[in-house]
């Protein structure tokens, strides 16, 4: 039996698998870390017709889960490719010639593992916009614990970058909308998302109102949205502190419930865990009735969206 050459050039070996299409599952739950925005995007037509005519050619990559007490197989790269297998398959099948399957390889790894290699093979493709980036990192950096390095390396960004698309996410609705319009240009975003939210919503509007805002009309508005800034006397953009990851907040919101110590400290204890719940998304009247007893009340700002 011959030995096959390029196989013997090889440094390991990893097996391939073949799905039929309808098969693999593509995430479509935003709590779930293998959830893309991108999924819900048009079928790619000339793909479609790659595929029809020479099938999948480069293999996607998957990983299995539990679901409805099945094992299926979970896209972790390949979305459109298997959306487009998908539709090739139709076409092929109402003219009564073979259907294509999708090659893929298995990707063994846990949630944060798996989120980041997702995100960074996604990039390299196609980029999100910007707001979409933020969202993604603001995620990984929550809830899975990714440092600003890390994230700025899965998006192929630098830190400075990923803090000016950070900081934009968190304006008013007024300075995102006017910013994916193309109305504001990014430095006169960043500058705005400094001001409080009613001072944000009243810039855009004077800036609109005075020509600096608008498609193809925002020339100067970055100046202006400094000198605005400056006036209202906005605090220069700190370094963004890293965030406590849900799994954290709630693995110490468990230990407190079951360390219950003497009864000359459960007040204190009480207290924080009153805190805690309403950081994990408790309504806020335990808060405010703990405040209340300090004469004390939850601040506006604690409330805004």
């Amino acid at each position: 039996m011959s030995v096959d050459p390029i196989r013997a050039l090889s440094e390991g070996r990893s097996d391939l698998f073949s799905f039929d299409p309808e098969k693999l599952v593509i995430i479509e739950d935003p709590k779930h870390p293998l959830y893309d925005e991108r999924a819900f995007g048009p079928v790619d037509e000339a793909l479609v017709l790659n595929i029809m005519a020479n099938g999948v050619l480069q293999p996607i990559i998957f990983r299995t889960e539990e679901m409805n007490g099945k094992n299926v197989a979970v896209v972790i790269a390949g979305r459109q490719r298997v959306k487009a297998a998908r539709e090739a398959n139709k076409r092929l099948a109402a003219k009564g010639e073979p259907l294509r399957m999708v090659p893929a390889v298995r990707r063994k790894s846990n949630d944060h593992d798996t989120i980041g290699f997702m995100v960074s093979e996604n990039e390299l493709r196609k980029n999100d916009d910007m707001l979409i980036k933020a969202s993604k990192a603001r995620r990984m950096m929550e809830e899975y614990s990714y440092s600003e390095e890390k994230c700025a390396l899965m998006f192929g960004v630098s830190v400075a970058t990923l803090r000016r698309y950070m900081a934009i996410d968190e304006a008013t609705p007024e300075v995102r909308s006017a910013f994916v319009a193309g109305e504001l240009p990014a430095g006169a975003a960043v500058e705005l998302a400094k001001l409080q939210p009613a001072d944000q919503r009243e810039a855009v509007a004077n800036m609109k109102a005075n020509g600096k805002a608008g498609k193809k009309k925002h020339q100067g508005a970055e100046k202006a949205a400094r000198e605005t800034a400056k006036a209202k006397g906005a605090p220069p953009v700190k370094e963004r502190e890293h965030l406590r990851s849900i799994k954290q907040v709630r693995a110490l919101v468990d230990y407190l419930n079951e360390e219950v110590p003497c009864a000359r400290d459960r007040p204190q204890h009480e207290t924080v865990l009153v805190v805690l719940r309403w950081v994990m998304g408790g309504g806020p009247e335990e808060l405010t009735g703990l405040l209340e007893g300090m004469q004390m009340e939850l601040p506006k700002g604690a409330t805004d969206k």
